[in-house]
């Protein structure tokens, strides 16, 4: 079961959604993540266990987790019981409000503490006083907008670009912002990746696989070609590549895999 946090207007300029997800089942459950460039806080709110890759540490009760943007495909298992906060943030979102490069956390997982030190144990603590997983959730809320009020958000062609590229659910022509100035060119390229550690046009990729799935979840009649044509790509080739690119899958075996398989 997956039950939305509300997000303030404060910090829904930095976040994109934020869930509680409770997995009250007697088996492990195992998907795969699909990149979407957005890092993610991941919070244990139980003694549950779970992992986000081969290579990212254990999921502690309370001990925060931060998943970088992903440019490939990460498997996550959860244990039986599982009860986990998930908060997407956009592309420049946990990057401006720690004020790290955006470079810094791309393909990486880490505990929050290795990028905050002690603020990160504030967190824990206040998490520990309270007896309510509502409480606990309050308490994360509290913590980022504290933060969200010590920054500023990145330069507004950074903005602007990622209002568009979900707007148009990544369909876009980066040129269009630019005047036909190669130079406005190049400073967006150049402020988009130091404030999310992806290229933008990478990025536009990402959203519009991640729309392309959404759109299979929903029309599991769709044949390949309504797909290409709907989104704006050359070619079934087009598409078979950006299936391989984000999923490690052509779209067939996609299929035969089970999009449920996937988030």
């Amino acid at each position: 079961m997956i039950t939305q946090i509300p997000i303030s207007s404060l910090l829904s300029k930095y976040i994109h959604d934020a869930a509680v997800f409770n997995f009250p089942t007697a088996v492990s459950m195992t998907r795969t993540i699909i990149p979407d460039g957005r890092a993610t806080l991941v919070i244990n709110l139980n003694d549950s266990e779970g992992t986000l890759g081969g290579f990212a540490p254990p999921m502690k009760k309370y001990r925060p987790l931060v998943m970088g943007s992903q440019t490939h495909p990460v498997v996550y298992t959860l244990s039986p019981s599982a009860r986990f906060v998930f908060i997407r943030f956009y592309p420049f979102g946990f990057n401006t409000l720690l004020g790290i490069s955006g470079h810094e956390l791309l393909n990486r997982t880490v505990e929050l503490e290795e990028l905050t030190g002690y603020r990160s144990t504030i967190l824990e603590n206040a998490m520990h006083r309270e007896q309510s997983d509502e409480g606990k959730i309050g308490q994360i809320i509290v913590w980022l907008e504290q933060r969200a009020r010590k920054v500023s958000l990145p330069h507004e062609l950074v903005l602007n670009v990622c209002q568009s590229i979900h707007k148009k659910e990544g369909r876009i022509h980066l040129a269009d912002f630019c005047g036909g100035s190669y130079n406005t060119y190049k400073q967006l390229q150049r402020h988009f990746e130091s404030a999310t550690g992806l290229n933008a046009k990478l990025y536009a990729r990402m959203v519009r696989f991640e729309a392309i799935v959404e759109w299979m979840r929903k029309n599991p009649q769709s044949d390949w070609f309504d797909l290409v044509a709907r989104f704006d790509l050359f070619d079934q080739s087009h598409l078979i590549k950006e299936f391989k690119c984000f999923s490690d899958f052509t779209p067939t075996r996609f299929l035969a895999k089970g999009i449920e398989q996937f988030v």
